[in-house]
């Protein structure tokens, strides 16, 4: 909610107070305003501004970016000439043979690190205040990752992976000991009993679990939810019973159309629209798509209109997006905690357009991360790579 304020007392504007916006978007909608920011933390925002505007502008949220795998940005290029050659989606990403998981196996430690760190900055880069990523290779995926991911203020969230397709208790303790849960391929990549399991443990000590599901081949919708997942990935060969099911459960969807479209598969955004079921995008691989996920909400707005309008996927993305890299469902206000959004350098009454158009991350002005200012050109180095 945007407050009104009076004007404020000469001795107030000696604190090191700075205002942004002129327009914010606030809980579902845009209002004008400003946010005052001071030593980094949100005082809040108002429609009249503390302060002269030390930018002008649109302040949205950092969106999240809801289903990465960053360690396989090194193939992208070796992936696409498989695609052209008829290769399977099975072929390139199914363990413990894919094409990706031979490259996670024999590539060297410093040179995922340097993959992942690129891919990282370019997230941060496009505007992305977080990154949930199904973290392959066991302790040392995680490991990895957090080497890779640094001092880039941008939250990297890791759900592990047992590093094989069987149950190890010691494995799954070690794993769970360095981040928030697990995260496995598919079902029909494990043995039932040995997947159920792994689920018990992680429920046990209070992890989070999630899974992708029916991306190739549709699965039992019944045994994916008896493993009790705090969401699912792709849903792409899900029915609308299966949806149905979901939205019964209250299971969210991460989806990632531009992946799915580079392996011959379709987001199934109208059966999640149609049966009211939860979802929040991501960019899925590294090799299959940039972590832009402005540019993955334009693509889908352009190639899913008929089922989806700008505001309700924006809207989703902040609501479920947190919902998923958090565990919580809250569009709470910011005041107090430490600043972290954008500011765009566009018209209010342009935003809905230029969501569509998929090229918001070249419209910022500034991001605040963590407390901390960033301008474009601070980012220069971190736009590796666009395409």
């Amino acid at each position: 909610m945007v407050k009104n304020i009076p004007l404020i007392s000469q001795p107030f504007l000696t604190r090191s107070v700075k205002c942004y916006g002129g327009h914010v978007w606030a809980n579902g909608s845009i209002e004008k305003g400003y946010v005052s920011v001071e030593d980094g933390i949100v005082t809040g925002t108002y429609t009249t501004p503390e302060v002269e505007p030390s930018l002008k502008g649109l302040v949205i949220p950092r969106p999240i970016n809801a289903h990465v795998h960053s360690g396989d940005r090194g193939i992208k290029d070796m992936v696409r000439r498989h695609l052209k050659k008829g290769r399977s989606l099975n072929n390139i990403v199914a363990p413990p043979n894919g094409i990706k998981h031979r490259h996670l196996e024999n590539t060297d430690d410093d040179q995922l690190i340097l993959d992942m760190t690129i891919y990282i900055k370019e997230a941060f880069a496009a505007g992305c205040g977080g990154i949930v990523d199904f973290r392959e290779g066991g302790i040392r995926g995680l490991r990895i990752l957090k080497q890779a991911a640094g001092e880039i203020p941008i939250r990297a969230e890791a759900l592990g992976r047992p590093a094989g397709l069987s149950y190890d208790p010691v494995e799954l303790n070690a794993i769970l000991d360095r981040c928030s849960g697990i995260s496995v391929s598919a079902l029909c990549d494990w043995e039932p009993s040995e997947l159920e399991k792994v689920a018990k443990h992680v429920h046990g000590k209070k992890g989070r679990f999630a899974l992708h599901a029916s991306e190739n081949i549709r699965e039992n919708i019944d045994d994916i939810l008896e493993l009790g997942p705090d969401f699912l990935v792709h849903m792409v060969k899900g029915t609308d019973s299966d949806f149905q099911r979901l939205a019964q459960e209250n299971v969210p969807v991460a989806v990632c159309p531009r992946a799915n479209a580079l392996f011959g598969l379709k987001a199934p955004m109208d059966k999640l629209v149609r049966n009211n079921v939860e979802f929040a995008l991501g960019t899925d691989n590294a090799m299959s798509a940039t972590p832009d996920i402005f540019s993955e909400m334009g693509y889908t707005l352009r190639h899913h209109s008929r089922h989806i309008n700008p505001d309700r996927l924006w809207h989703g993305q902040q609501l479920v997006g947190k919902k998923i890299i958090n565990g919580q469902q809250t569009l709470s206000g910011t005041t107090g905690e430490r600043a972290d959004f954008l500011v765009l350098s566009i018209p209010p009454e342009r935003f809905h357009e230029a969501l569509a158009g998929g090229d918001l991350a070249q419209r910022i002005s500034l991001i605040m991360a963590d407390g901390r200012p960033f301008s474009p050109e601070e980012l220069i180095e971190q736009k590796v790579d666009r395409t």
